[in-house]
């Protein structure tokens, strides 16, 4: 793994996140820091911003299945490594330097695994809106890469060439992201900004995504603001 990060308490962020979706990931859904990475990338290269309602539910495996947290802290400690390592990773993008977080492969020491990244990339994908044109061949061929660690057409060629040519393909990853990234940073409306901590909001009060729904009905169970570039 790569890119570890400490709240102001001093707990690794990446250990609150897994920690999170060991406790309240089901079937389905995203169930590691490292498909998690994937998948706030895929975000992050979205045209435009993507609100929180739009690509919070899918880390649980839908709306239905959003956590109960045990207490509000508990909510915000999850919540703000969230948004910590999404503007990572949007960050990192921006200033061309993002890697994949990839876990080791238990089997081959020195060896990591992709495939949790790349599901988590493709899943991010589905929340983006329709594209047309050119936009869409450009997602299509970005996206053909992904899917080899992913498909079982994909994994059945990969078990046929050797760990090298595996190796290179991993390696080509970062350059794909990028290349996305590239091709719809100017897609974003002007007026968006950074997400920046603010007041915590209670329970009771306005979701501040502005859906006119009680926090606690809303992106208590999802994020606390927008993920921009």
């Amino acid at each position: 793994m790569k890119r570890p990060h400490e709240n102001h308490r001093g707990e690794d962020i990446l250990d609150i996140l897994q920690d999170g979706l060991n406790r309240h990931a089901r079937e389905g859904a995203i169930t590691n820091v490292s498909g998690l990475d994937g998948y706030l990338a895929a975000v992050v290269c979205a045209p435009g911003v993507l609100l929180p309602s739009q690509w919070m539910p899918a880390l649980w495996g839908g709306d239905e299945h959003a956590p109960e947290w045990d207490t509000m802290e508990e909510a915000h400690k999850f919540l703000g490594a969230l948004l910590t390592m999404a503007n990572d990773v949007g960050r990192l993008l921006a200033e061309g330097r993002f890697e994949p977080i990839l876990l080791g492969d238990p089997e081959r020491e020195g060896h990591t695994v992709a495939h949790d990244w790349c599901l988590g990339f493709l899943e991010g994908v589905k929340c983006w809106p329709p594209l047309s044109g050119r936009d869409q061949q450009v997602l299509e061929e970005a996206l053909a890469l992904p899917a080899v660690f992913v498909t079982e057409e994909g994994t059945g060629a990969l078990d046929k060439i050797g760990e090298a040519e595996v190796a290179a393909l991993v390696d080509a990853i970062p350059a794909v992201v990028h290349q996305l990234y590239d091709h719809f940073r100017f897609h974003v409306p002007p007026a968006s900004v950074p997400a920046r901590a603010g007041r915590k909001v209670g329970r009771n009060d306005p979701c501040p995504c502005g859906s006119g729904k009680k926090f606690k009905h809303c992106c208590l169970h999802r994020a606390p603001d927008h993920v921009g570039r």
